[in-house]
C-alpha cells in the first residue's frame, strides 16, 4: 500500500514535469510553430510627465532646458556594453537605450526612479529622470540576467 502511494506519487510528478516541459520547453528555445511579429507585440508607452518622458516627472528637479546629463545604454547578446555609469545627483538624467539582437537585454528596467525601456531592433528609446539623492540605482532586464549600476554622487 505504501508502495502505491509513491508509485502514484512519483508519476504524477513526472507527468506535470513533462507537461511544463512541453508547454514552456519550446518557448524559451525560441522554437515555435507560428513566427513572432514583432510589430504586433506591446509596447511601453510612459505616462505623461512620468519618467520615460521629456519632461521632468514625480521626484523630478526642474532644471533648464538643455541642461540634463546624457547617458546611453547599449544591449546586445552578451549584455549591457556599461556596467556602471557615473551621474551628478539632483540633476535630470536623458537616458537613451539602445538594443539589437539582444534577448531579455532589451529591456532596461530602473526600479528606484521608475524607468522601464524595450528597444526592438535598435530602435532608439529614452527616458528623462532625475536621482534626487547620492546613492546606487541598479538597472536590469525584467530576468535579472543583464545587471549594472547608475552611481549618482
Amino acid at each position: 500500500m505504501e508502495i502505491e502511494k509513491y508509485a502514484f506519487a512519483g508519476i504524477a510528478l513526472l507527468a506535470v514535469a513533462f507537461a511544463a516541459f512541453v508547454f514552456l520547453g519550446s518557448g524559451s528555445q525560441g522554437i515555435s510553430s507560428h513566427p513572432i511579429d514583432e510589430n504586433a507585440l506591446p509596447t511601453y508607452e510612459p505616462p505623461q510627465g512620468g519618467a520615460g518622458s521629456a519632461a521632468p516627472g514625480p521626484g523630478a528637479a526642474g532644471g533648464a532646458a538643455g541642461a540634463a546629463q546624457e547617458v546611453s545604454l547599449t544591449a546586445s547578446g552578451s549584455g549591457y556594453d556599461k556596467s556602471e555609469i557615473r551621474v551628478k545627483a539632483g540633476v535630470p538624467v536623458h537616458f537613451t537605450f539602445t538594443a539589437n539582437n539582444a534577448g531579455c537585454c532589451a529591456q532596461l528596467l530602473i526600479d528606484k526612479v521608475g524607468v522601464q525601456l524595450i528597444s526592438r531592433n535598435g530602435q532608439a528609446v529614452d527616458a528623462t529622470f532625475t536621482p534626487m539623492a547620492p546613492g546606487n540605482y541598479p538597472y536590469h532586464c525584467g530576468m535579472n540576467m543583464c545587471r549594472g549600476v547608475l552611481v549618482a554622487e
